[in-house]
């Protein structure tokens, strides 16, 4: 209450004013959610997709028969310090909050929706899910975001909410405007003329919305509410909400905390909601208030950030227009008539307590936030007209004035003071018509207590259905949710005992198998006609497996297959015949079937054979004295590495001891001890491997070659110095 009966009229005069230019709000069909005071709050980090984008291009849509537009918010918030808050030199002490070009918080240096920042819309606008992929006019294709909201107290009630990036044409408020806030300071700019370092600064502010309005007449003075929702009065109900140590102790009160130093961090009105920050609290001045107003609730967080106090007082103080009106809480569900007139009520720790009657409904729902060990509060009441303690602020007159009191010692919460404690208070508040029952005040404090849960998802176009939007699909018109595409990757071949190394293919491309349209689905290099394996396998290369070549099982076709399936590969070259098959060249062209398969070969045609180039080069990187080229197509070891396999034995001694005994000796290295070794007596030829793995020299020519197929011809063809 601004002050006696004259300021009681001035006080209607202007929240009348205020409601003559509110907007009446679109009437949407009834939203899936019975939630209809509460808002969804996102942050940019849940909408990804959309980061990056101005705040002024998010859209947002409800479905219901067709596309509707509904307001949607941006509050954009950054770390700040709290001493620039003050046009000072900073202080160290860094929050996230709101931010505000027109106070001394300043702009949020990222100008764009970022994680940080919040996304806003209300309960109330949220639609049903389309039955089928489409976008509405004025948005860019292929930017939805799907919300899919859930009420946890309504079983199966689900809303959606779409957000877009709109094309210019469109604005993010939808044409409504559900609370209107003047922040009106009476010197003037808030930049030139707020004394941060002593008070007053007083105001004519007023946040109005189509179901109450509320006044301020400095930062921490409000002392005006007209709930006119639901045929209710209208009249003024509050004389002050009120901040005291202690019942009549008037050290400190919300009227001391304005007139000290104090600044403003954000005044903001949107569409959705009304944003109302400041800090300052005498020898608290980085304590901290925000209201957040919508159109039927208000939010109050404060932060208490000050040395040791003796206690603290945080109630409403309600004017003699509140007469008739009755109070409830959680332990006085009876009520008590609010008159002048003392009552006894029951005191304790309350949740929840609201005050009825032909003037409206005011409920609020509290919750204390605190690590100090012990600290508790209780219920303070007092209704008297003539009180016998002194009302600090305000009128002399106590109607009603409920709230909480910590009447204990609380230990010091200031971080400028190092001190770790912290102290925070929530306040939820719903303007309701006359009427509201305790059954009523039971359920909004069950819905202030449990908010609202989202899902979001990309909204994008998904022709097949398969749950991949079209423009990440391998295969847009055929349902694969699992995106395979076998050629992606190939397999060149595990190369001796061991190693292992995967390989782009040359020619994969990016269509999924399910939708291939070239006739060779793996791009392995064989007509799917041919492929005995067309959509491949792990490795790849296992699309020859049961041709007619002579290799039970030619997975890039190389010494360390467990050519007889018994579980144990090949432990070293040479010592087991039955899975040391040569490195298995199907076409003879020289080169092994994987890694012409990895390079986009056709491992059955040897006239389709990579170049020296693509192997690798003519150079030893390794410098082991076999050549890249030879390591990479011939031999199937790493180039990189001196012993692939890792056994002590290096891959150039390996390749050329070709009796397997682990030295390069002229005399036993021939093609004749290699055949030896490889073809254990009674097996037959060609239980391993074709006639060209004996090709030393690699002039295509074993047979009555072997005076040329010799370990010193092996060593000119590797060009081979020493071998490592």
């Amino acid at each position: 209450m601004s002050s006696l009966p004259a300021l009681l009229a001035l006080g209607a005069l202007l929240a009348l004013s205020a409601f003559a230019y509110r907007p009446t709000p679109t009437a949407f069909a009834m939203s899936p959610l019975n939630r209809p005071a509460d808002p969804v709050v996102l942050t940019g980090g849940d909408v990804p997709t959309l980061s990056g984008i101005a705040p002024g291009d998010l859209v947002a849509f409800r479905y219901d028969s067709g596309w509707q537009q509904i307001p949607v918010q941006v509050d954009e918030r950054a770390m700040k310090d709290l001493g620039s808050i003050y046009n000072s030199s900073p202080n160290g002490i860094v929050i996230l909050t709101y931010t505000d070009a027109g106070t001394f918080t300043g702009p949020d240096p990222d100008p764009t929706l970022d994680s940080d920042d919040e996304i806003v819309f209300m309960a109330k606008d949220a639609g049903a899910a389309p039955p089928s992929f489409s976008e509405p006019a004025g948005v860019i294709a292929n930017t939805g975001v799907e919300v899919e909201i859930t009420d946890p107290l309504g079983g199966s009630q689900t809303g959606y909410v779409y957000l877009f990036r709109q094309d210019g044409t469109l604005s993010p408020g939808a044409g409504q405007q559900y609370v209107s806030y003047t922040f009106n300071l009476l010197s003037g700019p808030y930049l030139t003329t707020y004394d941060t370092l002593d008070g007053p600064n007083h105001e004519n502010s007023v946040v109005t919305t189509p179901d109450y309005s509320h006044h301020f007449s400095d930062r921490w003075i409000s002392d005006e509410i007209h709930i006119t929702m639901g045929g209710a009065t209208g009249v003024d109900i509050l004389d002050r909400h009120k901040a005291l140590f202690a019942p009549g102790n008037c050290v400190r009160s919300e009227d001391t905390f304005s007139d000290a130093e104090g600044a403003f961090i954000v005044n903001k009105s949107g569409p959705v909601r009304a944003l109302r920050s400041y800090v300052g609290a005498n020898s608290g001045p980085l304590t901290q208030r925000e209201h957040f107003f919508y159109g039927r609730r208000q939010d109050i967080r404060t932060f208490l950030r000050v040395h040791s106090i003796p206690g603290i007082m945080d109630f409403f103080d309600y004017s003699p227009a509140a007469t008739g009106m009755t109070y409830y809480d959680d332990l006085n569900t009876s009520g008590v008539t609010v008159d002048g007139n003392p009552d006894s009520v029951a005191l304790g720790v309350i949740h929840w307590g609201m005050v009825s009657g032909a003037q409206g409904s005011l409920f609020m729902s509290s919750l204390l936030s605190t690590n100090i060990a012990g600290l508790t509060y209780t219920l303070y009441y007092l209704d008297d007209s003539t009180p016998e303690v002194t009302q600090c602020t305000g009128d002399a007159f106590a109607y009603g004035s409920s709230g909480a009191r910590v009447n204990q010692t609380i230990a010091c919460t200031d971080p400028a003071l190092a001190c770790t404690n912290y102290l925070h208070s929530t306040r939820i508040m719903y303007y309701e018509a006359p009427g509201l029952t305790v059954s009523d005040a039971q359920a909004l404090n069950d819905q202030a207590n449990t908010p609202l849960t989202f899902t979001s998802r990309l909204w994008r176009s998904d022709i097949d259905g398969d749950g991949i939007p079209d423009g990440e699909d391998n295969c847009p018109l055929v349902s694969n949710s699992g995106q395979q595409n076998a050629d992606t990757a190939m397999d060149n071949g595990p190369g001796i005992l061991g190693h292992d190394t995967t390989v782009a293919s040359a020619v994969a491309d990016s269509e999924g198998d399910a939708c291939e349209t070239d006739g060779d689905a793996d791009n392995d290099g064989l007509p799917d006609a041919e492929d005995t394996n067309p959509l491949g396998s792990t490795p790849l290369c296992a699309a020859f497996d049961g041709a007619d070549d002579g290799h039970p099982d030619p997975a890039g076709g190389d010494v360390t297959n467990d050519d007889d399936h018994d579980g144990d590969p090949a432990p070293s070259m040479g010592s087991d015949a039955s899975d040391n098959g040569p490195s298995w060249d199907t076409d003879n062209d020289g080169v092994l079937d994987g890694v012409e398969c990895a390079l986009g070969h056709n491992p059955r045609d040897s006239a389709d054979t990579p170049s020296t180039a693509e192997c690798g080069g003519t150079g030893d990187s390794d410098g082991d004295g076999l050549i890249n080229a030879w390591e990479t197509c011939k031999w199937g070891t790493d180039p990189n590495v001196v012993d692939s396999d890792g056994d002590g034995i290096g891959d150039c001694i390996e390749a050329a001891s070709t009796d397997g005994n682990g030295t390069v000796d002229f005399g036993g290295d021939g093609l004749n001890s290699a055949r030896a070794t490889l073809l254990p007596a009674g097996t037959g030829p060609g239980q391993f491997g074709k006639t060209m793995d004996f090709d030393l020299n690699g002039n295509s020519v074993v047979a009555g070659d072997f005076g040329a197929d010799t370990i010193t011809v092996v060593k000119m063809a590797f060009k081979i110095s020493v071998c490592q």
